[in-house]
């Protein structure tokens, strides 16, 4: 097996780089793309030979950027998705190759992925493998055989927030399996940390979780369950906003902007 890691960069910290070229001791080729903004000052980014650089002097979305390390995936077997705030070790990524490794070449296998520690509740590794509906971008090893020949891409209509649920969907359409296999363990932050335990997100962040919730469910589903799904599930999101996120105005504000856009078929980046 030939293994790639894709991680995408947005304005990294020095620290951040330096955790990330840690990952060649575990692939056999790490892809960079850097979505960070043109005036930024980017820290010393690595030269081995098993890294590669990706950019296009623009933010361009997850979507896009996956896709394009993709196309330079041809010759492995399985692709790593990270971004810089992933903090898997080298121990814990072997576990997940390890499995993979023992897995039939014949395999319906789409997606393996380790388990998600966001740090909010005791766990304990275990040798369960876990076939589940959804797993989150970070940590996946994708079956690139599989994208190959079933000609997958990560719809670029998402820009960010949703696109890892939709890959999920396409793949288990498909007819394929994924995993989360409890023995390797990614540790992972979502959002800001908020004195009540739950994460907290800016306004744009808001803006791309309603717009793309609505394309979302529109896509995979149909009838009384899409309505259902889009109408408690703005109220749950609208009542987190107004229980525990700050700036409340601005991220209402953006609510609106967000379903004015999906309706006018805007979709991607926020223009």
């Amino acid at each position: 097996m030939k293994y790639a890691a894709g991680v995408i960069l947005y304005n990294p910290t020095q620290e951040q780089i330096d955790r990330i070229c840690k990952l060649e001791e575990s692939f056999d080729a790490i892809f960079l793309f850097d979505n960070s903004e043109p005036t930024y000052q980017k820290p010393d980014y690595p030269h081995h030979t098993k890294f590669h650089l990706l950019e296009e002097n623009a933010n361009k979305g997850l979507s896009y950027a996956f896709n394009k390390i993709i196309e330079h995936c041809g010759e492995y077997d399985y692709l790593c998705t990270l971004d810089q705030d992933s903090i898997y070790t080298k121990e814990e990524i072997c576990k997940l190759r390890t499995y993979l490794d023992k897995m039939p070449i014949s395999s319906n296998i789409g997606i393996v992925a380790p388990f998600v520690d966001y740090g909010t509740k005791p766990f304990t590794p275990s040798d369960e493998a876990e076939h589940v509906d959804f797993v989150i971008t970070s940590g996946s090893f994708v079956n690139l055989t599989m994208v190959r020949e079933r000609n997958i891409s990560f719809d670029e209509n998402y820009f960010i927030d949703r696109v890892d649920a939709d890959l999920c969907k396409e793949v288990k359409a498909l007819g394929y399996e994924i995993i989360m296999y409890h023995k390797s363990v990614l540790q992972q932050r979502l959002g800001e940390e908020m004195a009540h335990s739950r994460s907290s997100h800016n306004s744009l962040r808001h803006y791309y979780m309603f717009r793309n919730r609505l394309y979302f469910n529109n896509k995979w589903y149909r009838g009384p369950k899409k309505w259902f799904l889009n109408v408690a599930q703005t109220i749950k999101h609208l009542n987190m906003i107004l229980w525990y996120e700050t700036d409340k105005p601005k991220k209402l504000k953006a609510f609106i902007e967000a379903f004015n856009d999906y309706r006018n078929n805007k979709l991607g980046k926020k223009i």
